[in-house]
């Protein structure tokens, strides 16, 4: 069907894994979004169907594209880690067997809200999503990024971290859309009218994340 990736070159990822990408066949046109509860449509609303809510970004992503022929399905867990999300890899992603994969993963969930060491949770995170990264592409699945986004309880200092981990996330070799710049204050925090709890962007901000998603990305 989506013959896009038969490109005969190496990649190489952060966790220095050099991987053909002649691998990527497309042959189901299936896309996965594997995350967490933003990546499930938490605080968007509407109605919960394939469990994601049909107004987070992800629910309008797939009013998009579905009816383009891409088969969308969502297997994020509120409140998971990298760590949460690699341990259920095997049995929630290989089982749906996409072609691209979605992922969606916070800084929140990592634990930086409330650390005493930003350095050590930064690092899990980049370790953690760069194994999963990892097995997304030796099984496959090409991945595509969303960045760490915002939280109302991010400090100042906080914020910084949220920063520099995108600025790494950038340099991944994948395409990776922008949810912390639709609707960060300018801070870390949600910008005035996109919150609707702590961790959480509103139906309103939710529309803005998939707003950072270019149309086309998924054809390219």
């Amino acid at each position: 069907m989506r013959n896009v990736w038969m490109i005969k070159w190496f990649l190489s990822i952060g966790c220095g894994l050099a991987v053909s990408l002649s691998a990527y066949a497309g042959t189901n046109g299936t896309i996965a979004v594997f995350g967490s509860s933003v990546a499930r449509g938490q605080g968007g609303g509407g109605a919960l169907v394939d469990n994601e809510f049909a107004f987070g970004y992800a629910g309008l992503l797939r009013d998009l594209l579905e009816p383009q022929g891409w088969n969308m399905t969502n297997i994020s867990v509120g409140g998971n880690d990298t760590d949460d999300a690699l341990a259920r890899f095997d049995s929630d992603v290989i089982p749906a067997d996409p072609d691209i994969i979605i992922v969606g993963l916070s800084l929140g969930n990592q634990g930086l809200v409330f650390t005493d060491d930003p350095v050590g949770v930064s690092e899990s995170f980049r370790s953690g999503m760069t194994n999963i990264l990892h097995r997304c592409v030796t099984n496959g699945y090409y991945p595509v990024i969303g960045n760490v986004y915002a939280n109302q309880l991010y400090s100042t200092y906080k914020y910084r971290f949220v920063q520099e981990m995108n600025q790494i996330m950038n340099t991944w070799g994948y395409p990776v859309y922008n949810l912390l710049g639709g609707n960060d204050d300018g801070w870390g925090r949600w910008a005035y009218g996109y919150r609707d709890d702590n961790a959480h962007p509103n139906r309103y901000g939710h529309e803005e994340m998939y707003y950072t998603i270019v149309p086309s990305l998924f054809d390219a």
